[in-house]
């Protein structure tokens, strides 16, 4: 046998804890303390309210933190997104498509594809702009039904 198996397998031997024989398989100087310790450690972490679901929220309480902290930055990392990728676009289509377009096109479809795509930026440059800027409101105070 190898060595790593052979230590998996007394680590298996001494880890085993199901039945009446494995108990009686621990060394007699190390029952007692190794009960002790289990005793302590019931002790200490008993509560009659724990069932399942506390146990998770117990675990999945530094998920919710570590989300809570994060979205705060959400706001201004897509804000970021969209002002570089929206210029990335426009950098792209004056710096590698005009030059191909001028040779290509004549001047009528030209002028109207260039008025059209400046129109479409100033379109959604201001409603981006107007969409950060604006004020959520407010729900009514008093509900009509």
């Amino acid at each position: 046998m190898r060595p790593c198996s052979t230590v998996m397998h007394l680590l298996l031997r001494c880890m085993r804890g199901c039945g009446r024989h494995s108990r009686s398989r621990m060394p007699r100087r190390l029952r007692q303390p190794v009960s002790y310790i289990k005793l302590i450690f019931k002790s200490l972490y008993f509560n009659s309210l724990t069932n399942s679901e506390v146990v998770l929220d117990c675990i999945l309480e530094p998920v919710f933190w570590m989300v809570e902290v994060v979205t705060r930055w959400f706001g201004m990392v897509f804000v970021f997104l969209v002002v570089a990728l929206t210029s990335s676009v426009v950098f792209i289509a004056y710096y590698c498509l005009l030059p191909l377009v001028l040779q290509t096109y004549s001047l009528g479809w030209m002028m109207w594809h260039i008025c059209y795509g400046n129109w479409i930026l100033v379109m959604i440059v201001f409603h981006y702009y107007k969409a950060t800027n604006t004020p959520p409101g407010y729900p009514p105070k008093v509900w009509h039904p």
